[in-house]
Order: C-alpha cells, then sequence, then structure tokens
C-alpha cells in the first residue's frame, strides 16, 4: 500500500503540539516555540470551533511511520491553570493507494 494522503484530525481547546514516534509532527496550533510539560497555550480555541475536528495534512511526515507499532502522542495545552475546560481529540487517518498487480 502507498500512502497518499496522511492527515491529522484534531478537536482542540486550547491548544496542542503533536509528535510521530517522538518526532514533532508539523501540526500544532497555539504553541510556544518551545513546549515544555507545564506550558500554556499562546491563544484560545473558542468552543463553538473546538467541536469539530480541524484537518492538518502531515503527508509530509509519512516517512515517520514504521512497520508495525508506532506511536502518536500528542501534548495538550489550556490558555491557562484556572481553565474551566478541555478538550483533545484526535483522529489519524491514511488514504492509501493498493498497488495492482
Amino acid at each position: 500500500l502507498d500512502i497518499i494522503r496522511l492527515t491529522l484530525l484534531v478537536k482542540y481547546d486550547d491548544g496542542f503540539v503533536a509528535y510521530l514516534n517522538g518526532t514533532k509532527l508539523p501540526a500544532e496550533r497555539n504553541a510556544p516555540a518551545d513546549p515544555r510539560w507545564n506550558s500554556t497555550a499562546t491563544d484560545t480555541n473558542d468552543d463553538s470551533a473546538a467541536v469539530f475536528f480541524e484537518p492538518i495534512d502531515i503527508t509530509a511526515a509519512e516517512d515517520l511511520l514504521q512497520v508495525g507499532k508506532n506511536v502518536l502522542a500528542l501534548h495538550g495545552l489550556n490558555r491557562s491553570l484556572t481553565s474551566s475546560d478541555f478538550l483533545l481529540a484526535v483522529e489519524l487517518e491514511a488514504r492509501v493507494e493498493e498497488e495492482s498487480d
């Protein structure tokens, strides 16, 4: 199978950084330049937008995929320590082209 498109679908309030097999992906929102374990989001993502999946094309990161098990990790970020809500939901979608005989 050949991957023709790799898409990260994310619902988030207020931000995140995504990693695939330990490598930071070009998929982040409202994240500081050098995220730490206790970082906060640099901006908010309104509740009305946060409940819908945002598609992010990460096809360029296809080479990070390994045969067998892979690890997709997300670092969720809230705008403040006293925020009353938090949301982080993710799906990884691959469109493939089957090899013809």
